[in-house]
């Protein structure tokens, strides 16, 4: 390592250090030696991993290390901080698409604390400390998803290199956050200030680990809905994919109507254009019959004519008629809100 610093653009990884240690040109190369030893000098303190690879600490980093040490994670601030980083991958626009149609939005619990705002589909996810309480708590989730059947359910398992990666992340940011109020009072030292740009940098890179790791327990969970049960495997590959399948096979439950309307709409223009028609021959397809049509204008002899029996114009007129026989007056407001989750494959 000490030699590999002078080497400019080549990261010292575990590979590359065990390169380095090869002493024949057909021997192999010493990794899984070399990991250990990397472990066991890492738990020493005399080096370090950094963006640029494994490293020699100096006196003043070693001391860093030793102070950051102090700062061990409570449980709750341990949650805290998973909380926050499956809130960050939930946020992801991937993970909110219903058969590329829809973009919907996910309101997520984690062991019932509420991530960001409510959802049109409730996602409860269950974080199990190992695989053998995920195991364990199956049947449990189970039996609660028959009870609240408008709930998606998932539990997946935490790592102990996700456990080490939060402890970690936790300590980076107490380090941080301590010196940065150090800093902004004036008091920090040039060796202090050193430490707090390289921790920085070292807190991003044990963020954007700790989501890769957390992403991919995520993707190795189980869905439940309704008393069924969905491996990930049976779903997707990749975290996205996964929970894209999840959807697809409980957004058709949760909302029995969708398929009314599958077809797309620009918007207005297809309000306008039927009001504006001489004869309703000339239409966009989504009036007319088949797969991407909603079936309002149907033709009869050499005439197209409105359908009264078009299925989504009969759930509109019967609530309508529903509503005004009990008194209500219903606007173009109400319509909208109380049919926009049986239409949610039509764009706005």
């Amino acid at each position: 390592m000490a030699l590999l610093e002078f080497v400019r653009d080549l990261p010292r990884t575990e590979a590359n250090i065990a390169a380095v240690l090869v002493d024949r040109v057909d021997g192999p190369a010493p990794l899984p030696e070399v990991r250990g030893a990397l472990e066991r000098l890492i738990e020493a303190q005399f080096v370090r991993d950094t963006e640029e690879g494994y490293k020699l600490q100096t006196a003043q980093e070693k001391s860093w290390e030793q102070e950051k040490r102090g700062f061990d994670p409570r449980p709750k601030e341990r949650k805290e901080i998973q909380r926050e980083i499956l809130a960050e991958i939930f946020g992801e626009p991937a993970l909110k698409t219903y058969k590329g149609l829809r973009t919907f939005s996910v309101g997520v619990t984690v062991d019932g604390a509420r991530l960001g705002g409510e959802g049109q589909i409730p996602l409860s996810v269950v974080v199990a400390e190992d695989a053998d309480e995920r195991a364990r708590k199956g049947p449990e989730i189970k039996d609660e998803s028959r009870q609240h059947e408008y709930t998606v359910y998932w539990v997946f398992a935490l790592t102990p290199e996700i456990d080490k990666l939060v402890a970690a992340y936790h300590a980076s940011q107490q380090m941080v956050s301590k010196y940065q109020q150090v800093q902004s009072l004036n008091k920090i030292s040039n060796e202090e200030a050193t430490s707090l740009t390289a921790e920085r940098n070292e807190q991003r890179r044990l963020r954007s680990r700790l989501t890769g790791k957390l992403s991919d327990a995520l993707a190795g969970g189980q869905g439940v809905f309704r008393g069924v049960t969905k491996d990930a495997s049976d779903l997707g590959r990749t975290t996205p994919e996964v929970f894209r399948g999840l959807f697809d096979f409980a957004v058709p439950d949760l909302y029995p109507k969708l398929g009314m309307a599958p077809s797309r709409l620009s918007g207005t223009k297809e309000a306008e254009e039927v009001l504006k028609a001489a004869n309703l021959g000339g239409l966009p397809p989504v009036f007319y019959g088949g797969e991407d049509g909603l079936n309002l204008v149907v033709q009869e002899g050499a005439r197209y004519v409105p359908n009264p029996h078009a299925e989504i114009a009969k759930e509109v007129l019967d609530h309508l008629k529903g509503e005004h026989s009990y008194g209500n007056k219903v606007t173009g407001k109400d319509l909208e809100a109380r049919f926009w989750d049986c239409i949610t494959s039509v764009d706005r």
